[in-house]
Order: C-alpha cells, then sequence, then structure tokens
C-alpha cells in the first residue's frame, strides 16, 4: 500500500498526533470520496459560522466521508467515552477544522476517475 501524505488545509495545523492518527485513518479507506459531496462539505466548512447539521448531514451522504469521519471520532486520540455510530456526534466530537481535514485529505488522494465515476453513484447514502 502506498502511504499518501496527508494534505490540510491552512486553517488547520495539526499537531503530530493528530496528524499521525489521520494518516491511519484515511489510509485504511479504500473507498473514493464523491467530488460534489467533498464540494459542497468544503464550501460548507468555509462559511463564517459553519452549519454543523448541514456539515454532518453532507458528510454522512457519502460513505468514504461517513467512515473516515466515524473512524477519526472513535480512535483513541479522540474517543471521550463509549463509541460512536452518529456522523452528527462524530462532527461534534471532532470539531470543524478536523473534519475539514478529513474532507480535504479523502478530496486530494489520487483516484482511478473511471472506477470512481461509476462508484459514486452507489456509493452516495440517501438522507
Amino acid at each position: 500500500m502506498t502511504k499518501h501524505a496527508v494534505m490540510t488545509p491552512e486553517i488547520f495545523s495539526p499537531t503530530n498526533d493528530q496528524n499521525d492518527q489521520l494518516e491511519k485513518v484515511i489510509a485504511s479507506i479504500d473507498i473514493p470520496a464523491c467530488p460534489a459531496v467533498v464540494m459542497q462539505a468544503m464550501a460548507e466548512s468555509q462559511k463564517d459560522a459553519p452549519d454543523l447539521p448541514r456539515l454532518a448531514a453532507l458528510i454522512a451522504a457519502d460513505l468514504s466521508l461517513s467512515a473516515a469521519t466515524l473512524k477519526l471520532a472513535n480512535s483513541a486520540l479522540y474517543r471521550t467515552g463509549s463509541p460512536i455510530s452518529g456522523v452528527r456526534q462524530a462532527v461534534e466530537r471532532l470539531g470543524t477544522k478536523i473534519v475539514v481535514s478529513i474532507v480535504f485529505s479523502l478530496a486530494s488522494r489520487p483516484t482511478n476517475s473511471t472506477i470512481c465515476a461509476s462508484a459514486w453513484p452507489w456509493l452516495l447514502i440517501e438522507p
């Protein structure tokens, strides 16, 4: 498996522990993120006052983003009690900046566009 560098937007500078954990989570997700969902999530997160329920709903609509968000929220670094199973809880636990890092990291990974284009309709979860 090729290790991809985790790319984060300039607004968030993760600590070494956060970056290491994010790299592990991103490397474990083999499903590509849907570009349309990524763009909507990035647009929402860059607002002056992002709507966390809307951001969570966008992430929940994409299997790749959902998996990465839930995995990171339940990792040893962020887990504060019992495990969570809802994307909205995961977004609230992680906060906007870390969620943006997840979205940005998954979006910046190289993918096979032919496979991705045929897979995205099947990977989107209806709300």
